[in-house]
């Protein structure tokens, strides 16, 4: 999977040890992920490169469990995995927003 220079990363991403993103209801473990992106385990793409698809994205570890829904758009696909880019929707409770905050400040709990 080679990036092109708009594809790379914005944000460094946090290694996964439990997180599931689903996409019509369908979930795929999440390998790692930020607060702009994310790659998960899946042999074929869900939806072509470049298509906007609706998203949620659930974590869980030792701080606890986050849920955030938004949208999603596949950027690469190769080696059974798919990364793509996400808008996540600000979500509405601030304890959430928080708790996403610590995730992401201090991974999930993945080597």
């Amino acid at each position: 999977m080679t990036a092109t220079p708009d594809e790379k990363r914005k944000q460094a991403r946090a290694g996964v040890l439990r997180g599931t993103l689903l996409v019509d209801g369908d979930g795929h473990a999440i390998v790692d992920w930020s607060r702009n992106g994310w790659r998960v385990r899946a042999e074929k793409p869900w939806s072509p490169v470049g298509a906007a698809f609706d998203l949620v994205l659930g974590i869980r570890s030792d701080v606890g469990s986050v849920e955030v829904r938004g949208r999603g758009t596949i950027v690469r696909t190769g080696d059974g995995h798919v990364a793509g880019t996400w808008d996540l929707r600000t979500p509405s409770d601030p304890a959430t927003e928080s708790l996403l905050a610590v995730f992401l400040s201090n991974g999930t709990g993945a080597a």
